[in-house]
């Protein structure tokens, strides 16, 4: 068992334990605060996902039943009475007692009082018995109260595969109607549709949950850190109403635990040392969460410390990874990524190394990419900070894509990076080609963006042109900022998808965020338009030239305003 993912394990029960302690207090003495118990509940999902994640199966089982209680709760309405109150405080001082026992031993205890199962189980049954009493047009007499153990979040489970399979089904009858041509065959898919997509909907709400309720407890997690370590910082978090699919919701609270540890231990500097530097005694670390296309995105920013290269290459060295030469040789923009590696361990300020333990971008790069996401470190400036960005792809979600073909082959491109197409044949796009600090790029309306050929970057080969000036398909997309053309055979109509995970097989292949079926049943991979651009448009050279661009061109736009 890795000590570092443990330790975080542990760091969150004992939050999470205190907070539904002072949670419940407050549901006492306030029985219909539905706020309160719906943070009792997101309490209890997330430390049911950690308790699976770790294999600790007793804990799992305990915060099942847990969450099933709320859940029922939650379902009635019946007032909380102190009898729930005083068996959900048993059950937390049951799970307490466990998470000791792993703290102490690193292994779950042999026994347990389980007669607090049977108490909440006995808790669920009354409160299910006292929903039909009130629903008296459904009772049942003699209807026995239900002890099922299949949550709400099992049954979706099941049921989304399912409805993924309804939804591309519908898709592929929709397409029927053209070679039909029946108005009532139209109606009657088109009902049939609307009803699977608002079922699908419910399901996948079902499945979301708000990125604020897995991150309850980080501000807490980083203000005692900071103390710990004679500092102090602020967080901000913008987009905590995001919602995602619960499976992925683990992977970001783990990630920004460890990066919110990695700014307080290596970044975050002492209020004395920030006074001096000119800068506000706190600390302040950003989380910004948004929707991008196909992908959920993650922006974390401090204003520490930032990353030095020459510390990164000074390691490296240190353990004959690289030689003197080898390490000077490579640019501080390419040494960074580093941090990524394997088995990276952090350094404190004079070069040694902290305590012998991880500085956790590995982890962090495990386990988003385990989920079909990325991570990069987007910059870093010694003494201003550092930004990193996490990408995941947002399964389920049912989003816009365009089918673009390169020879033979078909992928689908998220129509949210689409700003332009443009047809032209081929000798007049040799005509319009320019070069912009050593990169072709494409001339349109007086401006140049970079131009890439997806043909060259995913090694497909030409197939035989069918003319000797044959028409290509100018895709002008735009991400982050950043706009470009990218060269397409062709590109056909827009169809709403769903976005699924890749496999394990081809998750680590930057192309790609994701997979899906097109409307005529084949399968598609989902270019990863920001990754493309970040791979092959990263140069800071052509960064830079295109913002002089827009800047001259934002300049001329207000001297023509002047002169109107």
């Amino acid at each position: 068992m890795d000590q570092e993912e443990l330790d975080i394990f542990l760091s969150e029960s004992y939050d999470t334990l205190n907070s539904l302690d002072t949670e419940l207090i407050m549901l006492s003495k306030n029985p219909e605060a539905t706020d309160v118990l719906e943070n009792i509940h997101n309490n209890y999902h997330s430390f049911l996902e950690s308790s699976k994640f770790m294999k600790f199966g007793k804990l799992e089982s305990l915060t099942h039943v847990g969450e099933r209680l709320i859940d029922q709760i939650r379902k009635s309405e019946s007032t909380v009475s102190n009898e729930i109150i005083t068996t959900i405080l048993k059950l937390n001082t049951t799970l307490r007692e466990i998470v000791f026992t792993i703290d102490e031993t690193k292994k779950e205890p042999s026994h347990f009082n389980s007669s607090i199962v049977s108490d909440v189980e006995e808790v669920i049954i009354q409160a299910e018995q006292d929903e039909q009493d009130d629903e008296a047009d459904l009772l049942l007499t003699g209807a026995p109260g239900s002890t099922t153990n299949t949550t709400e979040s099992e049954i979706m489970d099941k049921l989304m595969p399912v409805l993924v399979e309804l939804f591309n089904t519908k898709e592929t009858l929709l397409e029927f109607n053209s070679e039909f041509k029946n108005l009532s065959y139209y109606q009657t898919v088109t009902r049939l549709s609307s009803l699977i997509k608002d079922m699908y909907e419910t399901v996948r709400e079902a499945r979301n949950q708000a990125i604020g309720s897995m991150v309850l407890n980080l501000d807490r997690v980083m203000k005692d850190l900071a103390r710990e370590r004679g500092k102090s910082a602020t967080l901000k978090i913008t987009g905590r109403e995001k919602e995602i699919d619960s499976k992925l919701l683990e992977t970001i609270r783990i990630c920004l635990i460890q990066l919110v540890k990695n700014s307080i231990d290596h970044g975050i500097e002492s209020p004395e040392e920030r006074i001096s530097l000119d800068k506000e005694p706190d600390g302040f670390i950003s989380v910004e969460c948004s929707y991008l296309g196909e992908l959920f995105q993650l922006v974390y920013t401090d204003d520490g410390d930032g990353i030095d290269p020459a510390k990164i290459k000074m390691k490296f060295i240190s353990k004959n990874i690289l030689l003197t030469d080898e390490a000077e040789k490579i640019p501080d923009e390419e040494i960074t990524d580093y941090i990524f590696k394997d088995g990276y361990f952090g350094m404190n300020e004079i070069g040694t190394f902290v305590g012998g333990r991880p500085s956790g971008f590995d982890i962090i790069k495990a386990r988003v990419e385990m989920m079909g996401g990325r991570v990069y470190l987007q910059n870093s400036i010694r003494q201003k900070g550092v930004e990193i960005h996490i990408t995941l792809p947002l399964i389920n979600a049912i989003v816009p894509v365009l089918s673009v073909g390169f020879s033979n082959e078909r992928y689908a491109i998220a129509k949210v990076h689409l700003l332009e197409i443009i047809r032209i044949d081929s000798e007049s796009l040799v005509k319009r080609i320019d070069t912009l600090v050593g990169f072709p790029v494409f001339v349109h309306k007086e401006k140049k963006y970079p131009l890439l050929y997806m043909k060259q970057i995913l090694k497909i080969e030409d197939s035989e042109p069918t003319s000797s000036n044959p028409v290509v398909n100018l895709l002008i997309l735009e991400n982050t900022g950043m706009k470009f053309a990218l060269v397409a055979d062709s590109v056909e109509d827009e169809e709403q998808v769903i976005v699924r995970s890749l496999s394990p097989q081809i998750s680590g292949i930057y192309l790609f965020s994701g997979m899906t079926l097109l409307q005529d049943g084949s399968p598609s991979l989902i270019l990863d338009v920001g990754e493309i651009k970040r791979r092959h448009l990263g140069n800071r050279d052509l960064q830079m030239a295109l913002s002089e661009q827009e800047t001259s061109d934002y300049s001329m736009n207000l001297e023509i305003g002047a002169d109107l």
